[in-house]
């Protein structure tokens, strides 16, 4: 029994080929991509029907070169202006006009798009990205300015908008809807992308949500590590997420390393963090930019977990076993030498690295379970009641 569940990002389908296609349909339980690839659709249900297709829309943005959309919108008062009357914009791809979030107008023609987006049979949900919890001027051109009141938009009312927005979305499509965005693409305690410092604004559209895409999942591009304690944040936020039922998906990003780092260590290091966090059968990992290095490692057959992750003693090092490996993680910078039960010899882990090691738990027995269900006082009722066998 394989565990873990996979998942990839492709943006164009075009330029791949019938071979690679396959690949991708056989490989991937979730293939998150443009609407423009729609024609490719059909042909990958054939060679894996129980593989979700959930089609890519970024919900708080018009991209200026889609006329058809930015005309209606910019015609009707849909594209939010600074102070100075300037239309706001992603510093970062600047054709990306800020919608206005909060309006209803703009509300219905995103969730009818999305409506059509789904109406192939091919097609079961959207992944609402860009999807800011609360007004995100670092990367914005300006703080925009709400037309219905003729001030600057503010974190409640910006936050109102996102969930009518994504109620509206989920009544038109009837189908999957995950989010990502500003506020809960990662745990992140001491960032206010992060859900911790955020959580009084993310949860409200969270409950609403089918799923979440952690796209900052224990490192965002970028040259440092996250510290210990910022990297456990991550860890419970993905737990908590699963503790509300929902669909998660853990994006590690390996662009921009740290010095010295390796793709194969970032890759490794995330999945394995992926599986002392899993809680649920719903949950996914990203596997993008780093398919040949860790498909074949992170589609071997774990087992299922027994019990918890946990803190070793003798280091700083995250455990957690299944029934045919344990996995462990050393989220610190420092390397450490542990012994490991079942293992012949020590095992170094580096700083910074997980590892899977091909010896096998037995899954605790039954009354474990009951005793975790209704307590070691219970458990002995239930045995001191039981009937006994005669002869």
């Amino acid at each position: 029994m394989v565990v873990s569940k996979h998942a990839i990002k492709v943006n164009n389908l075009f330029t791949t080929t019938e071979d690679e296609r396959r690949a991708v349909a056989e490989n991937f339980d979730m293939l998150i991509t443009g609407d423009w690839n729609t024609q490719f659709l059909a042909e990958l249900k054939t060679v894996n029907p129980s593989l979700l297709i959930i089609i890519y829309r970024n919900v708080c943005f018009i991209d200026i070169k889609v006329t058809e959309e930015i005309d209606v919108a910019r015609a009707n008062g849909w594209i939010l202006k600074d102070s100075t009357g300037e239309e706001v914009y992603q510093i970062n791809y600047p054709d990306l006009r800020l919608a206005d979030v909060g309006n209803p107008g703009y509300q219905d023609m995103l969730a009818e798009i999305c409506y059509l987006y789904v109406q192939d049979i091919n097609t079961d949900g959207i992944m609402g990205d860009s999807m800011a919890l609360r007004p995100r001027v670092d990367i914005w051109s300006a703080w925009p300015i709400n037309p219905r009141t003729g001030a600057e938009y503010t974190d409640g009312e910006w936050n109102a908008g996102i969930r009518s927005m994504v109620a509206k979305i989920k009544t038109f499509t009837g189908k999957l809807l995950i989010g990502n965005g500003y506020g809960m693409i990662c745990g992140c305690n001491q960032w206010m992308v992060g859900y911790w410092n955020s959580k009084n604004y993310a949860d409200p559209v969270i409950n609403l949500l089918d799923g979440v895409l952690v796209e900052g999942f224990i490192r965002f591009s970028g040259t440092d590590w996250r510290t210990p304690d910022v990297w456990l944040s991550d860890i419970e936020y993905f737990r908590t997420l699963s503790a509300k039922g929902k669909t998660d998906l853990a994006w590690v990003i390996t662009s921009g390393l740290p010095a010295g780092a390796t793709v194969e260590q970032v890759a490794m290091f995330g999945f394995a963090s992926y599986l002392l966090a899993k809680k649920g059968n719903n949950t996914y990992f990203v596997v993008r930019g780093y398919e040949s290095q860790l498909l074949p490692v992170s589609k071997a057959d774990v087992g299922v977990p027994v019990g918890d992750y946990f803190l070793r003693p003798d280091a700083p090092v995250y455990q957690r076993n299944y029934t045919n490996v344990k996995v462990l993680v050393n989220p610190t910078d420092t390397s450490y030498t542990i012994q490991v039960e079942g293992a012949t010899d020590p095992i170094v882990m580096e700083a910074h690295t997980g590892t899977i090691l091909d010896i096998p738990t037995p899954a605790l027995p039954w009354w474990n379970l009951l005793i975790k269900i209704v307590g070691p006082i219970g458990v002995g009722l239930y045995l001191l009641g039981r009937p006994t066998r005669r002869g």
